[in-house]
């Protein structure tokens, strides 16, 4: 990813020399900084207390920006900007797991108390078409973004209590599993570490220490996310001098950044032991905090 984002920076860098040298109306900038971002969505409860929280995570941003003016004080302004979004997410309460077992043997279906905290971090390539207006030392600016996710991954914890079979007998032994998640080139049911079991009405089941992003699935079907998001932009920069500044930018998404396909309810199973499907619309909110140069 080191590699990639540095590849990027210097052909951004190299096509804003071509373009500031085609003419004066045309100029480049630079900038990077902070990003922390979340998921909006709505969140499964049970008896009307929330299971589920979406929290911001932390990640950075950079890139470079071109600038076509239209006057002395206001223009138009794209880019490329490589920008790590995320999410913090909990989720505390009823559930249910279902261990593997050897073979092609059905995975066995348990109620639980589940404990899992994920923060997802996503790498994207943003692409915003802004006007700004610059007012002495202060610029705003506003207008629509497009994201491209070129990689998704995560990493947290999952502690499962209060282990049982569906009837609720057969009490098993607590269990605390880490989380590396890699939504490009994780498989169903794969995971690594130490493979550790538990007895299950009689039966011996299996688990690795650490799960991947579809650990739990029956059929993976692509990547958790969706590849493109969109929304709009808008923020404010203060300029120290006539190309230095700070600035603050947020970003509202509009689509789904997440597949239908993967929301489903973790609270509770149906009558054949299947989940049940959801259609959650998660979007994304991203603050950005910058330091930049405009030439």
């Amino acid at each position: 990813m080191i590699r990639f984002v540095r590849r990027a920076t210097f052909g951004v860098l190299f096509l804003a020399s071509v373009l500031s040298a085609s003419g004066q109306s045309w100029s480049f900038g630079f900038q990077a900084g902070l990003t922390f971002s979340k998921l909006q969505g709505p969140v499964e409860q049970d008896a009307g207390t929330d299971l589920e929280s979406f929290d911001f995570a932390n990640g950075f941003h950079v890139g470079g920006l071109f600038n076509y003016k239209l006057t002395d004080q206001v223009g138009l302004r794209t880019g490329l900007v490589f920008n790590q979004k995320g999410t913090k997410y909990r989720y505390d309460g009823p559930s249910y797991f279902f261990f593997r077992r050897e073979g092609a043997k059905a995975p066995v279906a348990t109620l639980v108390t589940r404990q899992q905290e994920v923060k997802f971090t996503n790498a994207n390539i943003d692409l915003p078409a802004m006007i700004f207006a610059r007012l002495g030392s202060l610029e705003l600016r506003g207008g629509l973004y497009g994201s491209v996710l070129v990689a998704g991954n995560a990493g947290g914890s999952l502690n499962l209590t209060n282990i049982r079979t569906l009837s609720g007998n057969n009490s098993v032994a607590d269990i605390m599993l880490s989380l590396d998640y890699n939504y490009g080139s994780d498989r169903v049911g794969t995971g690594s570490g130490v493979l550790q079991s538990r007895i299950i009405s009689g039966e011996e089941v299996f688990y690795p220490s650490i799960i991947g992003a579809y650990y739990e699935e029956p059929v993976k079907k692509g990547s958790l996310f969706n590849v493109f998001d969109y929304g709009l932009t808008g923020g404010a920069s203060y300029f120290i001098n006539e190309t230095f500044y700070f600035g603050a930018e947020i970003q509202y998404g509009f689509a789904d950044v997440t597949k239908n396909f993967y929301d489903y309810s973790k609270l509770a199973l149906n009558a054949n032991r299947e989940r049940i499907q959801r259609a959650d619309k998660d979007n994304s909110l991203t603050l950005k905090f910058s330091l930049g140069f405009s030439f």
